[in-house]
């Protein structure tokens, strides 16, 4: 009887034949046809170039910088009117 799944070695999760990547953690799988393609590092959507990763990365930017102009105001107030 012929395996039909694969274990991914960076998680251990169990994956069908076809995946080229784990659907658990997004690690390359390996190349079964024989060729050379490179590992690919850890990405956290589980594919390189995920539309997502730009949208979160733009949401923790906005985030960042929204704490940062109240933490600007808030130290005008108590400067300006004393604590």
């Amino acid at each position: 009887m012929k395996d039909t799944r694969l274990i991914c070695g960076s998680c251990g999760a169990e994956n069908p034949i076809e995946n080229n990547y784990c659907g658990s953690c997004g690690a390359f799988l390996g190349n079964r046809a024989g060729g050379d393609e490179p590992d690919l590092p850890y990405h956290p959507s589980g594919r390189p170039g995920d539309p997502r990763v730009r949208v979160q990365s733009a949401i923790i930017l906005g985030i960042f910088f929204a704490f940062a102009l109240t933490c600007v105001v808030l130290s005008v107030v108590v400067i300006r009117w004393g604590p």
